[in-house]
């Protein structure tokens, strides 16, 4: 779902300080630069939009019937 530094920050596992490193850099990212924001809303809208998940749904359906 997320792109590291792409559209969000992945923290490494259980590591607190990276945790607080990536909420500050992606505090401070999306206030002074947009496309961190356009780029998350735009992975968003081609993967999860209801349409989208609809198609994903009715295909898995149609290749399910086809068994």
């Amino acid at each position: 779902m997320i792109d590291h530094k792409q559209n969000g920050y992945l923290a490494k596992y259980c590591n607190v300080e990276d945790l607080a490193d990536g909420i500050a850099e992606t505090i401070t990212t999306a206030q002074n630069n947009k496309q961190l924001q356009s780029q998350a809303r735009q992975k968003a809208l081609d993967n999860y939009a209801y349409p989208v998940v609809a198609k994903k749904m009715q295909d898995l359906y149609t290749d399910l019937l086809k068994c």
